[in-house]
């Protein structure tokens, strides 16, 4: 039992009246495991709670309305005797106390009462509304006020505030009725014969009510005057038909008032609202009719007695003792509700017992069965008001006149003709309707502002991993002693009893293996319809029972302690001797082995426990299994098997590189690499070599994704889907799969789309053809609207000079491959495409340039047209179009090449791509200058990220541009010829698959028909449209991989070699290429080091990791001090990952390996805020929050994109077992390139039993190697130098080692 004294006088701020205070607790259990729990506490000034019940709540003055105050204890108890209520005027006084004490007198609870006027005390003895009655004297700021002592002299006055100033009123004036209530006199079941009793509090003259009630078996009704101005009582007689249930209705009609009877003080009130205007009011009650189900239930234990201490009963395992259950009286039931069988009824019990475990991970209540079956018969009433059909005279004043203002204004505006009904609130903007505090002058008052949101976290929990197959016992333990941890018995007991007579029933219970608290519950039902539940628990506990505590994991070449946590339960629990001995079982020696003594004595302390640890040491990979048996005497024994995983220090990891070798004929082409084999784990590693040819798979993904877009071309139409399957047919012709070779099969996927396109692209020209997409006048359409609507939508009043530019661009660049498919459908389309180009897409782009240039100039502020408009229609119209004649010739130069030309530096990557594929398709070499400017701008910007490449958004930009721009700028430097070394195919392989943007929702099918054009075109360029080449790749005399590649369907070659396959000092890797076409390789080494890194290792990544111990003041979910080398057991810790990425990349795996004394917690198994996402959403955008994986081994963190930049993770733990322990790297890869990855530094880390926390030497920051070693060797970023793989020497690892 630990206590801990909480004094609110030490407060900063003194909280304010009523409020509570959250106090929440952690501690670390007995086998270190994280415990929270919870409580709120509230605070008052005195032990006593009083709720003022109001028959009105209105401010309204004059209105007549009664008060009940109900007063509690803060337990919940009554408090005897009356209670005053006071109505205080507060008009004089309350702005002189807020000057003086500030806002605080407003509280709705305080020590002392209000320095006001009392006008009128009453003493409230009940709960109903006629005992103390008031109203407001006029406008002004009033209270109730009651004032009581609790049993130790305490006082607390709580107060109701009412009223409002004229100051308030006539910033708010009087808008709704005043909502009147139907209250209840006494709540609560009751029975056939009896009479509810109903009040309703009438402010009018004259009203009258139509009272219903019944059920579906009947209905009744009446209709009775309301006394004028008082508070009317109602009676609803309980009869037959309310049997199963009854509503009540109360309709009341209120003519129309005089304005001196609603209104007697002139409170101003809205346009809208009339106070005396008629109205009706419909109120609807539910009654609760008793009904006769349930039967009281009662569940004993009679063999078991409960020891001294306790109280709940104790057996033992494998003990049996009968449990009784019986229907007996039926406590705290009500008295309409029987709970005794009657004569000949017959009783079924249904009797469960089920680990308390399991119900505190999974909740489920006891249910009360009685309420399923209990028939629910009450009406419900739909009610159509005349209320509904009147308006004030203002609202309709209002409304003709909105409607004379907007005719004036607007003579065909659509014209809001809504007349506004009481209750509406004009809204002068789109925020929140602050409403100010005034005191009692025209210019003071308050705002408030609402609450922030609360982030949110998420997580997966990971399953159970304590699951174990069945073992043999070893014969120097006796195998009843023997408990396994996967023989967990959750419901040890479901059975049922009878039907029987006489409500009495028993069951034998025998008690399971396993150890714990058991909830036994008895379900009984009769043969009448009724039901009835309970429950009881039994503690099920060894005499000396074991409980491990040992680590969930650990890793190779940590020493440790492991034991049990030995209890002794009884009346003499204390000082009791044990003997513990541990045995590693039959072949786990070769995993784990005892450091120290195998058998210990110890002595149970004041509780009857002690823990027993023994030192343990892990040897090499495996599972290894222990028995621990415990002897105290007296025949009490206990023994349990424990399995202890033995981990690697990391993960495998993978170091890789790529590049293109263009095949030649006779002797080929060659590439060597060096190879080096790391310091891995035996048969940890190997080396996987993948080759192919060409981006056709990509092409063909493209592709489908164009036409399963839309698969019935349905309208609304698309224009630029329609445009992409005019283009995918010519596209897929630059790799011949119109036409193959004789004898080339298609691959199956392929002949399916090859199939389709044909189909696609005839309804795609139906649909692109005049009067559809294609305008007359405008042009090629974004989209057009389906034949019904198409007349009736509003003329369009501009072509897109984005559309047509892009379609006149793409149907000439792709038209002349449609030729080649000798495919008639395809013959007769080009020639449709082209009189598209010709007769409207150029004639409206044309059109369109002009105007808008023209208009840019003759606009208020006189300027040029943008800039890169003008770059993406000359992509379309050539460098050779010139304005037509008359033409001002300032829109003429604003047109030129000329301008292009002199500001090409201002235009962005995709405007500079738009240029160059200009001049490209000119005759003659005029403006190659800027062609070569553009693949220069392009290759700085140039970014590479192993086997990819992407040109970045701008200079020192870690993003990259838009995959629209990449396609554009591969297409320019393809057909410019220009010389790229490794980029160009790094380039390719990025607009062939680029990782999933944040914000990548909507399809661009224009961009994926440019990007299949670039690769199409990259691949011809290379002779991997067409290959026919043999690749060999060996190792000296060791052959890793042999294939032929003679098409561009040929699927990837893939060969996995075995390092002990190799030479044991392996000579470099030799790549041949022989034949036509160019082939892509990549080749990683897959390996786990047998030594981690002490220095952290980047390769595209940079990770970093501390280990900090928590701040208990920050909710337990934020780290403080330095990073540290060792933690005293049963810490609590922050495990902080930072993570550093220089480019945006794809999808992102960031593994935390826990060292084998910290366990972590799950954050949502915790029931804490602290997750990845709840720090990562204060920050950024819940784009950038991964999903989160707890395992005892590794916490995975899952990004599906990561941004450039430094991202933090935290990792919850435990100190949970001592012992000096290796701490492995974190890993951070990009999941489609594994190769770019980063490793934090590695170490040791210990967790000790009596110790201070010992901080980690500082470490120093990153340093830069030369050219990042060149690709061919390790960064050690604590020294700045390189580590050459075998074959390469020099600082940066860039020369060849000398044979």
């Amino acid at each position: 039992m630990a206590a801990v004294a909480v004094n609110l006088t030490g407060l900063e701020v003194t909280p304010s009246l009523p409020s509570s205070l959250l106090i929440e607790i952690q501690w670390i259990g007995p086998t270190r495991e994280l415990i929270r729990r919870s409580a709120t506490v509230k605070l008052r000034a005195a032990n006593v709670e009083i709720v003022h019940v109001r028959t009105l709540d209105t401010d309204v003055s004059g209105v007549a309305f009664g008060v009940s105050a109900i007063a509690t204890d803060l337990q919940g108890g009554p408090i005897d005797g009356p209670v005053s209520i006071s109505l205080v005027d507060i008009r004089k006084d309350i702005k002189q106390q807020v000057e003086r004490t500030g806002h605080d007198v407003l509280q709705a609870v305080a020590k002392e009462p209000l320095n006001g006027k009392v006008l009128k005390t009453c003493e409230s003895s009940s709960d109903k509304g006629d005992e103390c009655r008031f109203q407001l004297e006029d406008m002004g700021r009033f209270a109730l006020e009651s004032c009581v002592e609790d049993k130790d002299g305490n006082r607390a006055c709580f107060r109701t505030f009412l009223g409002k100033n004229k100051t308030e009123w006539k910033e708010n004036p009087w808008g709704d009725f005043i909502d009147i209530k139907l209250l209840r006199v006494s709540d609560g079941v009751v029975k056939v014969g009896d009479t509810v009793e109903f009040q309703i509090e009438n402010i009018y003259k004259d009203a009258s009510a139509l009272v219903m009630w019944g059920s579906s078996l009947g209905l009744d009704k009446k209709v009775i005057p309301l006394p004028d101005k008082q508070l009317a009582s109602i009676s609803v007689p309980v009869d037959e038909t309310c049997a199963a249930g009854c509503s009540a209705l109360v309709h009341i009609n209120v003519p129309r008032q005089e304005e001196v009877d609603v209104n007697p003080h002139g409170i101003p009130s809205t346009i809208y609202y009339d106070p005396a205007m008629p109205r009706t009011v419909t109120l609807q009650e539910e009654i609760r009719v008793g009904q006769d189900r349930i039967v009281g239930v009662e569940l004993l234990f009679p063999d078991l007695e409960i020891p001294p201490g306790e109280d709940t009963p104790i057996m033992a395992p494998q003990d049996a003792t009968p449990i009784s259950v019986s229907v007996g009286p039926c406590p705290g039931a009500e008295e309409p509700l029987s709970c005794n069988l009657s004569d000949g009824e017959d009783v079924e019990f249904t009797v469960v017992a089920v680990d308390k475990a399991v119900l505190e991970l999974v909740p489920y209540e006891l249910k009360d069965m009685a309420l399923d079956f209990v028939f629910h018969l009450a009406l419900s009433f739909d009610v159509v008001s005349s209320s509904e059909y009147l308006h004030a005279p203002g609202a309709i004043t209002a409304l003709v006149k909105r409607f004379m203002k907007e005719q004036e204004d607007n003579p065909w505006a659509v014209i809001d003709n809504l007349i506004h009904v009481p209750g509406y609130t004009p809204r002068t903007g789109s925020g929140p309707l602050i409403v100010p505090l005034s005191l009692g002058s025209d210019d003071e008052g308050t705002n408030s502002t609402g609450p922030s949101a609360k982030p949110r976290a998420r997580s997966f929990t990971a399953p159970p991993q304590n699951a174990e197959p069945s073992t043999p016992l070893p014969s120097a333990l006796p195998e009843e002693a023997i408990r396994s941890q996967a023989d967990f018995t959750a419901i040890p007991l479901f059975t049922t009893i009878g039907p029987v007579k006489g409500g009495f029933g028993t069951v034998d219970f025998t008690a399971p293996d396993n150890i714990g608290t058991f909830v036994v519950r008895a379900y009984a039902g009769t043969d009448k319809g009724r039901f009835g539940s309970t429950e009881a628990e039994v503690i099920v506990r060894r005499r000396l029972s074991l409980t491990p505590s040992s680590p969930r994991v650990v890793r190779v070449g940590d020493k440790f302690e492991a034991g049990v946590i030995v209890t002794v339960s009884g009346e003499s629990a204390s000082d009791v001797p044990v003997t513990v001995d541990l045995k590693i079982e039959d072949g786990s020696g070769d995993f784990l082995s005892v450091a120290g003594e195998s058998q210990m004595e110890a002595v149970t302390d004041v509780d009857g426990q002690v823990e027993v640890r023994f030192v343990l040491e892990a040897l090499a990979l495996g599972e290894a299994a222990i028995f621990i048996s415990a002897d105290g005497g007296k025949g009490y024994k206990d023994a349990l098997r424990l399995t202890v995983p033995v981990l690697g220090l990391q993960d495998a990891v993978a170091v890789a590189t790529s590049f293109a070798i263009q095949a030649t004929e006779g002797e080929g082409a060659t590439a060597v690499e060096g190879l080096e084999l790391p310091n891995a784990l035996p048969g940890a590693g190997s080396i996987e070599l993948l080759a192919g040819v060409g981006r056709l798979p990509a092409v063909l993904g493209h592709a489908r994704q164009i036409m399963e877009a839309d698969v019935k071309h349905s309208c609304p139409n698309d224009g630029s889907l329609e445009l992409a399957h005019s283009g995918v047919p010519s596209v897929l012709q630059m790799y011949r799969l119109y036409t193959p070779d004789d004898g080339e099969e298609l691959d199956p996927a392929a002949e399916e789309l090859v199939a389709a396109s044909e189909a696609n692209f005839s309804i795609a020209l139906a649909n692109l053809a005049v009067g559809n997409l294609t305008h007359d006048e405008h042009g090629l359409r974004w989209w057009v609207a389906c034949p019904p609507q198409r007349s009736k939508s509003n003329p369009l009043g501009r072509a897109s000079i984005h559309m047509n530019a892009y379609g006149v661009w793409l149907a000439e660049s792709l038209g002349a491959l449609l030729q080649g498919t000798k495919r008639e459908t395809f013959l007769d389309g080009s020639n449709t495409l082209q009189m598209l180009v010709d007769e409207y897409w150029r004639p409206a782009l044309e059109a369109q340039l002009l105007s808008d240039a023209s208009e840019e100039r003759s606009g208020k502020n006189p300027r040029a047209i943008q800039l890169s408009t003008v770059a993406l229609a000359r992509l379309a119209l050539g460098s050779a179009w010139t304005a037509p004649k008359g033409t001002d010739p300032q829109v003429v130069a604003d047109l030129s090449m000329e301008r292009l030309e002199s500001e090409f530096d201002d235009l962005g990557m995709e405007g500079m791509a738009h240029v160059a594929l200009t001049l490209l398709s000119s005759e003659g070499q005029d403006g190659m200058e800027l062609v070569e400017r553009a693949v220069a701008a392009w290759t700085s910007n140039i970014r590479v990220g192993a086997r990819t490449a992407y040109i970045a958004a701008c200079d020192g930009c870690a993003a990259p541009a838009g995959l629209m721009g990449n396609a554009l700028a591969l297409l320019a430097m393809t057909r410019a010829g220009a010389e790229t070394g490794p980029f160009g195919e790094k380039l390719a392989n990025y607009v062939a698959s680029p990782p999933a943007g944040k914000f990548a929702y909507f399809a661009n099918y224009i961009e994926k028909l440019a990007v299949m054009l670039a690769l199409g075109e990259y691949d011809a360029s290379r002779g991997s449209t067409d290959p026919d080449l043999e690749l060999d790749v060996t190792s000296g005399e060791v052959s890793l991989l042999q294939a032929e590649f003679t098409s561009p369907q040929s699927p990837l070659a893939v060969s996995t070699t075995p390092w002990a396959a190799l030479t044991q000092m392996p000579e470099p890797l030799e790549f041949s290429a022989e034949g036509t076409g160019e082939v892509t390789v990549a080749a990683l080494l897959n390996f786990v080091p047998a030594e981690p890194l002490l220095f952290p290792s980047y390769r595209g990544i940079y990770v970093e990791q501390a280990i900090q111990l928590v701040n208990a003041s920050s909710d337990f979910d934020e780290p403080m001090g330095a990073p540290l080398a060792a933690v005293p057991l049963g810490s609590i810790v922050i495990v902080t990952v930072q993570i550093t990425a220089p480019d945006s990349v794809g999808a992102t795996t960031v593994r935390v390996l826990m060292p084998g004394g910290l366990e972590p917690v799950d954050p949502n198994i915790a029931g804490t805020s602290l997750g990845v996402c709840s720090f990562l959403t204060s920050l950024s955008f819940a784009f950038d929050c991964p999903d989160q994986e707890t395992l005892p081994s590794a916490v995975t963190f899952r990004y599906d994109s990561l941004s450039a930049g430094t991202h933090v993770l935290r990792v919850r733990a435990v100190a949970a077992t001592p012992g000096t322990f290796g701490l492995p790297p974190t890993a951070a890869f990009l999941n489609s390139q594994p190769e770019v990855m980063g490793l934090s530094a590695a170490g040791s880390f210990e967790v000790c039993s009596n110790c201070e926390a010992v901080a980690r030497g500082p470490a120093g920051g990153p340093k830069e190697c030369p050219q990042d070693c060149s690709g061919s060797g390790l960064c050690d970023l604590d020294e700045g130098t390189c580590l050459c793989f075998d074959g390469f020497v020099g600082e940066d690892c860039s020369m060849l080692a000398e044979a």
